[in-house]
């Protein structure tokens, strides 16, 4: 692992802009947690079901307390914000499972993807990377029928490149394709087509699938927030993010 995010990131953009100049470079994007901060839109659903005058009516006090929830950027799922709230499943089930649902409704929809924001650097870091002369591809466990909409409007507004050519975005064409495999079939695939692919991934399960499928292909551990049922290899980089001054590009 490179020595800090500064160091991390500096090595990791001059190699994309070396390769780049010497072959066909491919630099691939997760989404969610990689390049977008959720707390956002996590928020918001959880705000609008507090607010509902039907949950309230069943969850008064329960609804009073998820006023004040405060999601953090390491949070996965529900189980750590709620339990902050001292709102564990165990202690109120029925009203968890409620709180689940609309969150999975709300979470996976066009809705809310308005309330993400970028990780810090993150749009930059991608628009410097075409600037060298990689082509972007956001590779994305969303999937087209529930978020496709959404997902090309969020990244347009908050400034990512997406002109369909150079700078495209891939989602699962069915919501119940497993993400981890749907991602390394994909990469498999084009790593036929590049000389160079890199991957930036905030998710260990799909990083170790696309080792598998593809272990030509570099990777960047974007460590923000997982599911925790693996962990990547140590020698792979990590970033908590993409925030780096310009002379990391140019030294």
């Amino acid at each position: 692992m490179l020595p800090g995010t500064r160091e991390t990131l500096g090595q990791i953009s001059r190699q994309i802009k070396d390769e780049s100049r010497l072959a066909s470079c491919l630099v691939i994007f997760d989404l969610d947690s990689t390049l977008y901060d959720l707390a956002l839109r996590v928020t918001a659903i959880l705000h609008r079901f507090a607010k509902s005058p039907e949950k309230q009516a069943l969850y008064p006090e329960e609804c009073s307390r998820l006023l004040g929830v405060e999601i953090h950027r390491g949070d996965w799922g529900l189980h750590e914000p709620l339990s902050r709230l001292g709102l564990s499943k165990e202690q109120y089930p029925a009203f968890w499972d409620d709180v689940h649902k609309a969150w999975a409704n709300g979470f996976f929809s066009n809705e809310f993807l308005t309330y993400d924001k970028p990780l810090p650097g993150a749009v930059r870091f991608v628009q410097d990377v075409l600037k060298f002369g990689a082509d972007v591809l956001y590779l994305t466990g969303r999937d087209v029928a529930r978020m496709g909409t959404g997902t090309e409007v969020s990244l347009k507004e908050t400034g990512f490149p997406l002109d369909g050519v150079r700078a495209r975005l891939t989602l699962k064409p069915q919501a119940g394709l497993d993400d981890a495999q749907f991602k390394a079939d994909e990469i498999k695939r084009l790593a036929a087509e590049y000389g160079s692919i890199w991957l930036f991934e905030n998710e260990p399960v799909n990083i170790n699938a696309v080792l598998k499928a593809a272990p030509q292909v570099k990777m960047v551990f974007v460590d923000t927030c997982h599911s925790g049922l693996e962990s990547v290899p140590p020698s792979i980089a990590q970033i908590p993010h993409f925030e780096v001054s310009i002379e990391d590009f140019e030294s």
